[in-house]
């Protein structure tokens, strides 16, 4: 009984739990108010006019948009075609520059190949030494600065043009012919230089054992000989004034012979003779008999009087071979040269003779006025 009452109680909970979890998870539905018609109405018409002034707005912007792009358009149109104008008149200015570039190029260019020609030929050109001087440094001066010309130039042309074959042809050819002038001017320098080092260096060779006059004498130069010493040719100078030889019966009182050669071959002697008299009268006759030359003039030379000239050889450029009777001594006779050349003698001559033994009034020094008058 008990049993049957506790199983009634239990499924009456049960049944009271489910019936609470129904009306739990029942929703109720609220109920709807009446909409008024009126104002559902005007509802529609603001949306509809939200909708037009929308549209409205966003066809204005449309609008607004292509018209910029528009003209956006138009202001790249204008300036694309300003700056086409300006490129091409660039264009035109940059043609007119190259066409006088090239026809300066192409006159320096041809100025610097005639120079470079003078400086090749100026050593034939007739004319002093002086004339030779003032035309080779003048070449040189002209041939610099129509190759530096020339190379900026060819540089400028380079920058506005876009054919560079050319502009390198012609800067190629320019500096080939700038090194084949340099290098004739270098040489020219190198040997100057070579010879200036030498000259300081050079000594005077002086002789005077008259026993070996006779190898100092050019006329006893064997020219086929090559063993013989062909420094004493003296430049081509007759020497056959002087003795053939020294003879027993000669009384040496003075010799000397001097050769220098800081740039060029110079020559300088003396011999001191006293003959007796039926030699002396021979040697007189042999000397009044050379046909002797000029000489009055060359080098401030004038008519000698502290000695009697017997016979002289006198060239206007390489100098003087000559005989003088000592006035002072009798049966005496000086012979004596000067040989050099370039109008002026670098060996101090007058610490190696004897003024007495020199032509009245030679002067051969480097500043004498025979050499200024033909330079």
């Amino acid at each position: 009984m008990e049993e049957n009452v506790k199983k009634e109680n239990t499924e009456s909970e049960h049944s009271e739990i489910k019936a609470e979890s129904k009306e739990a998870t029942t929703v109720v539905p609220e109920k709807e108010e009446p909409v008024d018609a009126g104002k559902q109405d005007s509802a529609g018409k603001t949306d509809f006019k939200e909708e037009t002034t929308f549209q409205e707005k966003t066809t204005s912007q449309e609008e607004t948009t292509f018209q910029e792009e528009t003209t956006s358009q138009e202001e790249t149109t204008s300036q694309e075609e300003t700056t086409s104008a300006g490129e091409s008149a660039s264009t035109e200015e940059n043609r007119d520059k190259i066409k006088k570039l090239k026809r300066t190029q192409l006159i320096t260019f041809s100025l610097m190949i005639l120079s470079l020609v003078l400086i090749i030929l100026s050593p034939r050109l007739p004319g002093s030494d002086t004339f030779y001087f003032v035309v080779n440094i003048t070449s040189i001066l002209f041939f610099v600065a129509m190759a530096v010309i020339t190379l900026c130039v060819t540089y400028s042309i380079s920058r506005l043009t876009k054919v560079k074959g050319l502009a390198k042809g012609i800067k190629i050819a320019t500096i080939a012919v700038v090194i084949l002038g340099s290098l004739r001017w270098l040489v020219t320098v190198g040997l100057i230089g070579i010879l200036f080092i030498g000259s300081m260096f050079e000594k005077v060779e002086v002789y005077d054992d008259v026993n070996e006059y006779a190898q100092y004498m050019s006329f006893n130069i064997d020219m086929e000989d090559k063993d013989s010493d062909r420094k004493w040719i003296k430049w081509g100078m007759d020497e056959t004034i002087w003795p053939e030889q020294i003879t027993k019966s000669m009384t040496v009182q003075d010799y000397k012979m001097v050769y220098y050669n800081p740039w060029d071959s110079q020559f300088l002697g003396y011999l001191v003779v006293d003959y007796n008299d039926e030699d002396y009268a021979k040697e007189l006759e042999r000397l009044k008999e050379y046909p002797s030359t000029n000489y009055i003039g060359y080098y401030s030379v004038k008519e000698e009087t502290t000695h009697e000239l017997l016979a002289v050889y006198a060239d206007p450029y390489n100098g003087f071979v000559y005989a003088l009777a000592d006035k002072n001594n009798k049966n005496r006779i000086i012979y004596a040269e000067e040989i050099f050349c370039n109008y002026y003698m670098d060996l101090k001559y007058e610490k190696y003779i004897p003024k007495e033994y020199l032509l009245d009034g030679f002067d051969a020094t480097e500043d004498n006025p025979y050499r200024e008058s033909h330079m």
